[in-house]
């Protein structure tokens, strides 16, 4: 696809330039302009990332913290405090950030079109004409800029509250049954439970990731990701309150110390696919006067 095989013979060479500069490139550029420059998709791609925060049950003690610390250590625009820094390279070996979903699938189609290699539609032509602009060409690429590192912010801002809360979580745990986890254990617990509970590009299989290369759908990731976080949300509620010795998953008998949270998480799965949904859409019917009638 990328014409980087030895040996390729000049109708592979042709079919591979064709396949690039007209499908893919086109294809790229289609969906950086619907995701990093479209501002309802930021939107979107907020409460979707606020979305799997609230299945995991992190409203509640610690959460208002939780998104302090979340506020003060997102990257966006000019210098950070070092401390915030700090926290963020943390965030980042943890792997919990900077693992948006769309932006994976959009950056590797952009080094599948070998973008900026004088490729056509892409550097070649876009750089000369924003250097003729001058000051509004340097704005332009800002400003392009500036709505990259927020598409990535917007999703690194929930997981960080996702790490906390689970973090804060085994912390009180660990304190009040005194079982001696390092500060090191609890952080790669925290960050074991973010990284199944919450869409990461990282654990996307190559199969989906191949399908970006297709003409068929955008985006394959993201709705792979739902399917595996979404079961292990499920799983890790379940695990959180099964009993340690008779492995029976019963909140009541079991002595799992967890099962508080397994059960909130389990709530707050239920009411992201299932109350909040629907609360919404009636919600939206009564306030723009929708009938059932008209929305069927």
């Amino acid at each position: 696809m990328r014409g980087e095989a030895e040996g390729q013979g000049a109708l592979g060479k042709t079919f591979s330039w064709a396949w690039r500069n007209l499908l893919l490139t086109p294809k790229a550029g289609a969906q950086y302009a619907k995701t990093i420059l479209s501002i309802p998709t930021h939107i979107r791609n907020f409460l979707s990332s606020s979305a799997f925060a609230l299945a995991n049950g992190t409203v509640g003690p610690g959460f208002g913290k939780a998104m302090a610390r979340a506020f003060g250590s997102v990257q966006v625009g000019g210098p950070r405090k070092p401390i915030s820094q700090e926290r963020y390279r943390e965030y980042l070996e943890l792997g919990i950030t900077n693992t948006n979903v769309r932006l994976g699938d959009l950056r590797n189609l952009m080094k599948d079109v070998r973008f900026g290699e004088g490729n056509i539609a892409t550097d070649s032509v876009l750089k000369p004409m924003l250097n003729s602009l001058g000051a509004l060409g340097k704005g332009v690429k800002k400003g392009a800029k500036f709505m990259q590192d927020a598409y990535v912010a917007e999703d690194d801002f929930w997981k960080i509250v996702n790490f906390e809360v689970e973090y804060g979580r085994i912390f009180n745990i660990n304190k009040s049954k005194g079982l001696k986890l390092s500060k090191e254990v609890m952080e790669q617990k925290a960050a074991k439970i973010v990284r199944n509970t919450v869409p990461n590009y990282a654990y996307v299989g190559e199969l989906v990731r191949a399908a970006r290369m297709s003409p068929f759908g955008n985006f394959m990731s993201w709705p792979s990701e739902v399917y595996r976080t979404g079961t292990g949300i499920v799983q890790q509620a379940l695990e959180e309150i099964a009993d340690p010795i008779t492995k029976k998953i019963n909140p009541i008998t079991s002595t799992n110390p967890m099962k508080g949270v397994g059960m909130k998480r389990l709530i707050g799965m239920t009411a992201v696919t299932a109350a909040l949904p629907y609360g919404a859409i009636k919600g939206s019917q009564a306030i723009f006067g929708v009938s059932n009638e008209e929305a069927d």
